[in-house]
Order: structure tokens, then sequence, then C-alpha cells
């Protein structure tokens, strides 16, 4: 039975323990070179950036060239033309376009540092996934190690009849459970490498890179973290440059109120030859003018578009007001779920510490043969439960951190 064991869990855990290990600080790394969302985000932000020109204050110039012939009358004709158009004045709608496309490159990298913080936040969680149910699977080794002996023990009494076969089905038993236990941990272990894999672009097969160690940051201070969450949470900016492209937005419609300018200038080169009589003729020659437009009446558009311009940006304000409502109301969720975690890794690090006493006493208690083993079983459990409470106190402190960075968009400094 032991050997198996022991045949079993290697299997298992051999893999883990070969890979190189790698920091947190190197997988975000990792993941901002290797992530394909991320890879996504920063073409549409180049994308964004092709489209931010001067081309609307820009003149317009083409040329034209044509050729014919008449085979009845043997002519032959010529023309070459060139003409620019400008507009030159248009109510400031091209310096509001001009503006627009400048917000909405901004708008593309706030998007592509929302996907990174996301994928940032995601990763780090990953991370500390593994690194609790790692602590989980270590505790869980010792405790077989602990039902290993005991049972031992059960079998040596029953050869010298101070036991019975009850206590020995009870300690194969609590053995069996204690491998099930360890074997679903390693599983989920397993699960949250594939899915921090994917998440890194790396083959799905690798695991055990992760460090085995959570040290929370308790000094975050509440009016800090609020302060900035203001001033530069993702979503919010995000939230005020939508106010901002509906202020253009409105401008370009009320741009269609003005007159517009324009200034046009051509130049044009005519031939024509005429067989089998030498009649050759040409003639060229330049012009220029200004052209002056005005949108008279085109069924109210204009007033319309106007007005449902000026809802979009009551609608903008309104969203933003909205988004801090929001982030500041997860904020505060957060932020108490991570005092009261930090404050419960020391209790529950006492509990874990007196609790693995116990146990130590009650083996050698066992072991002389003055405990039951079902009270050895109460109290491994007890163990148990006291090093997953801790174990879990300390991953969702972390993961509350963690949160909080991401909120105050400080989570890419990790």
């Amino acid at each position: 039975m032991k050997n198996k064991l022991i045949i079993l869990l290697s299997i298992i855990v051999l893999p883990l323990a070969s890979q190189q290990r790698f920091a947190v600080e190197q997988l975000v790394e990792r993941l901002v070179e290797n992530n394909y969302s991320n890879k996504i985000y920063a073409r549409r932000t180049v994308q964004a950036e092709n489209n931010v020109n001067i081309s609307p204050m820009m003149p317009s110039l083409s040329a034209t060239a044509r050729q014919s012939s008449n085979g009845l009358s043997e002519t032959n004709t010529i023309g070459l033309g060139a003409t620019l158009n400008w507009r030159l004045f248009d109510g400031l709608a091209m310096f509001s376009t001009y503006d627009k496309t400048r917000a909405q490159l901004e708008v593309a990298n706030l998007n592509q540092l929302a996907n990174l913080e996301s994928l940032v936040q995601q990763v780090i969680n990953h991370y500390y996934l593994i690194v609790s149910l790692n602590s989980r699977a270590k505790v869980a080794r010792e405790l077989i190690a602990l039902s290993q002996r005991r049972y031992e023990e059960a079998l040596l009494r029953l050869d010298i009849e101070s036991f019975s076969r009850l206590d020995v089905t009870l300690a194969k038993s609590d053995l069996n459970s204690d491998s099930t236990y360890l074997i679903r941990q390693l599983e989920s272990l397993n699960l949250a490498y594939i899915s921090l894999n994917q998440l890194l672009n790396f083959e799905y097969r690798m695991n055990g890179y992760v460090n085995d160690t959570i040290i929370v940051d308790k000094t975050f201070g509440k009016n800090e973290l609020e302060e900035l969450i203001l001033a530069q949470n993702t979503q919010i900016l995000l939230s005020k440059k939508g106010i901002d492209i509906a202020d253009l937005n409105l401008r370009l419609n009320q741009a269609a109120q003005y007159p517009t300018l324009d200034f046009s200038a051509g130049y044009n080169y005519n031939a024509v030859n005429t067989r089998p009589a030498t009649n050759y003729s040409t003639s060229n020659g330049a012009n220029f003018g200004f052209t002056v437009g005005m949108n008279l009446f085109n069924g109210l558009t204009t007033r319309r578009n106007i007005a449902n311009s000026k809802i979009d940006k009551d609608i903008s304000n309104i969203s933003l007001l909205n988004t801090e409502n929001s982030v500041l109301t997860s904020f505060n969720s957060i932020y108490t779920s991570y005092q009261n975690n930090v404050r419960l890794i020391d209790f529950e690090s006492e509990n874990a510490e007196a609790m693995k006493f116990n146990l130590e006493t009650a083996f050698l208690k066992y072991t002389q043969g003055s405990m039951s083993g079902i009270d050895l079983r109460n109290i491994q459990q007890q163990y148990l439960n006291a090093e997953d409470r801790k174990i879990n106190a300390l991953y969702l402190a972390k993961v509350s951190e963690i949160s909080l960075r991401a909120l105050a968009g400080v989570i890419l400094r990790y």
C-alpha cells in the first residue's frame, strides 16, 4: 500500500518540481509579450493612431488625361488637366474632426490599458491561486504521511492483538480519504496551470514554475486609494473621454449651421490634330475661384442632430457619475474584504500553529496507546481546517490587494 501511494504521488508531483521558477513580475512581462488579446488591442491602437492626421484641413489635387480619335475625319484629340480643391472654412468642422480622431486615439490607448490591466489581474490571481493550491497540497502530503504511520501502527498492533480489525479498517479508510484529497488538490492545481498557460501563451502542459510564497501588502490607506481611483481609474478615464467625444460630436453638428467657403483652381491643356490636311490647334489656360455654400433647409435634420448630440452629452455625463459610483462601491466592498482578511491572517496563522502542535502531541499519545484513532482523526481534521482557513485568508487578502491595485490604476507597477 505504501509503495503504491509513493509511486502514484511521484508521478503527479515530480513534473511539477522539475520546472524553472518564475516570479510574478516575470510572468507579467511574458504576458505583455505573448498574450494574443493584448496584441489585438495594440494593433487597434495603431489603427487609431493612423487615423490622426490633418487631411481634413488639406486641399485635394487631381489630374486627368484623355485621348480620342475619329477614324472618318482622322481627328486625334488630347486633353490634360489638373484641379485643386480646398475647403477654407466649414464652421470649424475640420478642426473638430481632427480633435475627434485624437480623442479616439486616447480611447484606443485606454481600451488597450484596460484590457492589459484585466489580463495582468487575471495572471496575478491565477499565480496566487496556484500558490494557495500548492500550500493545500503540502498540508495534504503531511496528513498522508501521518495517516500512513497511523495505518502501519494499526497493522503492527493488530499482529500483537492490541488493536481490532476495525481500527485497521478505519486507519486505511482515512489514509485513502487523505490520498483522494491530495489528488483533488493536484487536479485543481493542474487546471489552474492550464488557465495560466493560456493567458501567457505557454505550452499547455507547462507547470511547476510558480513560487510558493504569498506576501500581502498591509499598508494600503483608504483615502489615498480613493484619490488614486478618482484620478486614474481606467473606466472612469474612459467615461471622461466619452464626454469629450460627445462634445466634439455636438460641435460637428453645430458646424453644419455655418456657411462653407471653398477655393478651387485648375489648369487645362487641349490639342487637336486633323489629317490628311495639316490642321493642328492647341488651347490651354488656368482658372481659379471661390465658392460659398449655405444649407438653407434640410428638413430640420441639422436641428435634430444638434438636439440629439446634446442628449448624448448629457448621457455621457450621467454615465461618468454612474461609473464613479460603481467603481467606488466596488472599492469600498473590496477594501472591507481586504481589511478583514489582513486581520484574519495573523489569527489563522496562530490557530494553525496551535493545531499543528496539538496534532503532534495527539499522535504521540496515539503511539503510546492513550488516544484512539478516532480522536486522532478529529484532531487531524481540525489541523486541516485551520491550515485551510489560514491559506484562504492569505489568498483572499492578496486577491483583494490586487483588485485594489487594479481599481487604482497601479496594477501595472506591480
